[in-house]
């Protein structure tokens, strides 16, 4: 499917917010990011889905560990190294090196999993979300019978906390729990599809659509503060009964503010070099996703030693200094990420983006 730019401008905006949720971990903007940005990707991932281009469940399964799989496993091994080595040469607590390498197969993003690279938990959940969706999208059902079929799966994931706990969740395999709940999204996501007639609208109506992404912001800020932060990686959703809807105010307000910044687009030269970088980000948001948080945890902890200043494991409180790491952790993660782009166009190694 070509490339179109409110989708990356979008998947990009998200891509900021989760590396700004990484680094700035409490107050009032954590409590933001983290009420969408991993739904919104979910959500954006169901948007450009479209299961007519596979014949069957095992060509899809093919496809898609080609393009989430492979790269997890890549990444998670390659990051397990550096963070190995970097743990022996500093003399870090250490119980067992090895327990972390293992647990890529686990793909696990809470109870001390993956400490090498946390955020990695999301690929393999997506992939199982998918998976779960395919054959539901598959069937010719009217889209509300496809959005119940999802509900009633979330329920499932809601059952479960409440009957086994969050330590049994904890141990939940690709974060199974997650995935039931992520499936709203998806579904929601996939219903509404690459819809054109939006943005046209939204490019002949641009203050009508800046004032529906403000009320829709301040919506979401307002949930924000009076709940608080979730995390799907950790398993925790927070008061569930409105999880989904402060998942969705964040993604249809990111979704109309993409649109809204693609429609002014060649409208002022550096706005238009801030936007195609968003754009980029959101291009190669597997691969931002899978190298941010070990550059962050390295930037943080830098800053600190220079600084003299305390971490919350390797993040910030403050946003004066959340913002110094954010702004270095774009530098380095940019430019590993152009590196890896470029060898891949070379054809150094084989790994596609999704």
């Amino acid at each position: 499917m070509k490339r179109i730019d409110w989708i990356d401008i979008a998947k990009g905006l998200g891509m900021l917010a989760i590396i700004w949720g990484h680094i700035c971990c409490k107050g009032w903007s954590n409590n933001l990011v983290y009420s969408f940005h991993i739904p919104l990707f979910f959500f954006l991932s169901g948007l450009v889905y479209n299961n007519a281009k596979y014949i069957s469940i095992a060509t899809f399964a093919k496809n898609r560990a080609k393009r989430l799989l492979l790269p997890y496993f890549i990444y998670s091994v390659v990051t397990w190294a550096i963070w190995a080595a970097f743990t022996y040469v500093t003399h870090r607590p250490c119980d067992d090196f090895f327990a972390p390498l293992l647990q890529t197969f686990i793909a696990q993003g809470s109870g001390g999993f993956l400490v090498h690279n946390v955020a990695l938990w999301f690929i393999p959940c997506l992939f199982f979300v998918e998976l779960i969706y395919y054959p539901i999208g598959k069937y010719k059902l009217w889209g509300g019978v496809k959005l119940l079929i999802c509900c009633a799966i979330a329920c499932v994931g809601m059952v479960f906390e409440h009957l086994y706990g969050k330590s049994y969740l904890d141990t939940l395999p690709w974060n199974l729990d997650s995935a039931f709940m992520a499936m709203p999204f998806y579904c929601i996501g996939n219903l509404i599809g690459v819809n054109q007639k939006i943005y046209n609208k939204v490019s002949h109506a641009k203050l009508t659509a800046a004032a529906v992404v403000v009320v829709l912001t301040a919506s979401l800020q307002w949930a924000a503060n009076k709940w608080g932060a979730i995390s799907m990686g950790h398993s925790f959703f927070g008061n569930e009964y409105v999880f989904h809807i402060r998942g969705l105010l964040g993604c249809f307000s990111t979704l109309l503010f993409a649109m809204l910044l693609s429609a002014l687009l060649g409208s002022n030269k550096v706005f238009d070099k801030i936007i195609h970088y968003i754009k980029w980000v959101g291009k190669n948001s597997l691969d931002v996703m899978a190298t941010n948080n070990p550059i962050k945890g390295f930037i943080c902890t830098i800053i600190a030693l220079v600084w003299h200043i305390k971490t919350a494991d390797a993040s910030f409180v403050d946003i004066p200094t959340s913002l110094v790491a954010f702004v270095f952790t774009l530098i380095i993660d940019t430019t590993l990420v152009w590196l890896i782009v470029y060898a891949r166009k070379r054809n150094w190694f084989i790994n596609k983006n999704s």
